[in-house]
Order: C-alpha cells, then structure tokens, then sequence
C-alpha cells in the first residue's frame, strides 16, 4: 500500500468563487471542510452537471458561504469541495444555518439522490491550520491554478 499519495489538482468551474475574499493574499484560513467524492470512471461530465445544480441552489439561497471545487489533472477520478472557516465554531454555524434552510435541504436532497448515481464513496474531511507547521505565510488563491495534495495515512501498529 502506498502511504504517500500525490494528486494533482485542475480547479472546476463547478462554483463561480473562490475562497472568500478575506483568504485572498492574506494568512491561510483556520479551518477548512473537505467533501471528498469518488466518482466513478467515465461519469465525470454527468457527474459535474449534477454538482451545477448545487451551484444553483446556493445562489438561490444567497449563501454567504463560498466554497472551492476540485477535480484532478492527472490520476482518479475523486471530486473535492472545499470551504474555508475562520474558526470550528464558524463552521458549526454554518452548518446549523444550513439545517434552518428548508428550500436549500430539499435541494440538496433532490440534488443528493441525483449524484448518488455517479459516485462510488465519499468522505467529509476538517482540516485545523496548524502555524508551526505551515509553509509560506500569505498566497493569493485566486492566481492558484494548480494544487498539489499529499494524503499521508497511518495506520494503527
């Protein structure tokens, strides 16, 4: 098994935003929320039609919320949805607004059994900055074009 896993990521136009305009050229955010889906092979393009929809129902619902989706350029087929909090609690809020919303819950269910078609797993993912372990002070997201991802995974023995 491979511990170190390299990916390379293309940016999808799936979302309209980046991260939100604070992230921009300034300090890392604190806390990021990962969705990670496994499409299955050849259903990419159906599978990026579905994710418009979601696309659509937040701007319905004026979410204050941006997020970043990300496909890879070379290797899998696994889709990444990222959005940027400045706190745990933050993102909590977030969620509970979301739970509050009843238009964008029936949405995303319409939404949800739709790309339950294309994909093979998924797996939700929050990510705690760690300064003194971090490389690089400020970047610009959105002059990013390309992301390199290390998944390390250890396991227990």
């Amino acid at each position: 098994m491979r511990k170190n896993l390299l990916l390379m990521f293309a940016i999808c136009l799936f979302f309209s935003g980046t991260f939100e305009a604070r992230a921009q050229a300034g300090p890392p955010p604190k806390v990021l929320s990962i969705f990670r889906e496994e499409i299955k092979a050849g259903r990419g393009g159906a599978h990026a039609r579905v994710e418009v929809g979601y696309v659509r129902a937040l701007r319905k619902a004026k979410w204050p919320v941006y997020s970043l989706a990300m496909t890879p350029a070379v290797g899998g087929t696994d889709a990444w949805f990222m959005s940027a909090y400045d706190s745990l609690a933050a993102m909590d809020q977030d969620r509970k607004n979301m739970d509050q919303n009843a238009q964008l819950n029936a949405d995303f269910e319409r939404l949800d059994a739709l790309d339950a078609e294309f994909r093979t797993g998924q797996r939700s993912i929050i990510c705690s900055l760690n300064e003194a372990l971090s490389w690089g002070p400020n970047f610009d997201v959105s002059q990013m074009r390309y992301f390199s991802v290390n998944t390390v995974r250890v396991r227990p023995g």
